[in-house]
């Protein structure tokens, strides 16, 4: 299941609350998490956070990778609306 949480966070915010969650996960923890891409249909919106490539990969200094998928395809939101999503889909450790 996906939770698409993390680009509901505003922009202004979303630097301080990734490094909270950097800062709380112990060495070699995971994190398991998706990011909206700059060609979703949702990206004018201007109280979400939408990523490059190279921004996700910043983010992700100090983790090891082990899965890092780039979807771009027409579907439905949650409540059967169509838009396209531009989707990262990430699991990473955090380095020892």
């Amino acid at each position: 299941m996906r939770g698409y949480a993390f680009p509901f966070n505003p922009p202004e915010t979303f630097d301080a609350m990734f490094a909270r969650l950097v800062a709380s996960l112990k060495s070699g923890g995971v994190f398991v998490g998706q990011f909206f891409g700059v060609e979703d249909s949702w990206s004018n919106d201007k109280k979400m956070t939408f990523h490059i490539k190279e921004q996700i990969a910043a983010l992700l200094k100090g983790f090891t990778v082990s899965h890092f998928e780039e979807t771009k395809k027409e579907g439905k939101t949650a409540m059967g609306q169509e838009k396209f999503w531009h989707v990262f889909n990430v699991i990473a450790a955090r380095d020892r």
